[in-house]
């Protein structure tokens, strides 16, 4: 009823949008405009980005903005190559900053990439990320500067996450330079137990509070092979420890609120004897006075 009182939308997002290739295009020329003077020339580079890119706005900007920051790398003008869609200029990226450092992808882009993969909202802090991985603060510090254009986050700091989440399928699918969120869920779940499960009431940590359960239970839902079955478990009862926990759970619902615990505590296994099923059970009972 109230629909029909609205009448009918003035303008919709998606059939009124004009055509991505037109909004690609158009970005490219007004860009172009202020970087190369010859005009024509411009316009010849501005239609191969449109080609190479599948008239993706995203791979414009990126482009666009390799051309702004390095105009002398760009001396061949517009018969410069262009990597082959998204994927292509993923894959540049890692593989001029490998080049550059001369690493191998295991040894520090990986494990870190893996792991902001993996991160949610608001994200990793350097700090985070040096102590999952493994990798010292100095080479993380190197690697987040290199992949500045793919994260979002304030620097130097933190948090980050991945600027759009197309890097993050790229780096799932690609088979070269392929992440493994499960084995990223471990180690932040891990980390974060290991740091703060001996006094939870102590945690200043906000996003190890709100995402320790959650990475431990996406890590243990990741093992699902046979001989996985230990590492599960020990998963399993390390996310029982936390939800149990009466420092964490204060914390969580000082913080966040009782919604954001009692979806917490549902992360348990869904056996309805499991124990924080049961808790969960009764602080819903009581979620309009806490």
């Amino acid at each position: 009823r109230i629909v029909e009182l609205l009448g009918p939308p003035a303008l919709r997002l998606d059939g009124d949008a004009p055509p991505a290739r037109r909004d690609a295009q158009d970005y490219a020329e007004r860009r172009l405009a202020d970087i190369l003077p010859d005009q024509a020339a411009a316009q010849r580079l501005a239609a191969r980005i449109l080609l190479a890119g599948g008239g993706n706005l995203l791979y414009a900007r990126y482009v666009l903005d390799d051309l702004a920051a390095r105009p002398g790398a760009w001396a061949a003008g517009p018969e410069r190559p262009l990597p082959q869609g998204l994927d292509g200029v993923y894959r540049q990226l890692i593989e001029g900053e490998l080049a550059r450092s001369g690493e191998r992808w295991t040894e520090r882009y990986g494990p870190l990439l893996g792991l902001l993969a993996a991160a949610r909202s608001p994200g990793l802090t350097r700090e985070h990320l040096a102590a999952a991985s493994g990798v010292s603060l100095c080479k993380t510090d190197d690697a987040l500067a290199a992949l500045g254009p793919f994260l979002s986050g304030p620097r130097p700091e933190g948090p980050f996450m991945l600027y759009h989440a197309s890097f993050g399928e790229f780096l799932l699918r690609d088979a070269q330079y392929r992440v493994y969120p499960g084995e990223a869920e471990q180690a932040l779940g891990e980390l974060f137990v290991q740091a703060y499960g001996e006094d939870w009431a102590a945690c200043g940590d906000d996003y190890a509070l709100q995402r320790a359960p959650l990475h431990l239970a996406r890590a243990a839902q990741a093992l699902t092979h046979p001989l996985q079955r230990a590492a599960q478990r020990r998963l399993r009862e390390a996310l029982g420890r936390v939800l149990l926990d009466y420092g964490w759970m204060q914390g969580r619902l000082h913080r966040a609120g009782i919604h954001a615990l009692l979806a917490d505590l549902a992360l348990a296994p869904p056996d309805e004897s499991d124990p924080a099923r049961k808790v969960g059970r009764a602080l819903e009972e009581s979620a309009a006075v806490l």
